[in-house]
């Protein structure tokens, strides 16, 4: 589980930069 871990939390940041991204496109529309 930790190796899973090490893996995906680097990831998370951008996940979620990614997520807002596309909100903040959808709401400029």
């Amino acid at each position: 589980v930790r190796e899973n871990l090490a893996v995906i939390l680097p990831a998370i940041p951008h996940a979620i930069e990614k997520i807002k991204g596309e909100e903040s496109e959808c709401g400029s529309e």
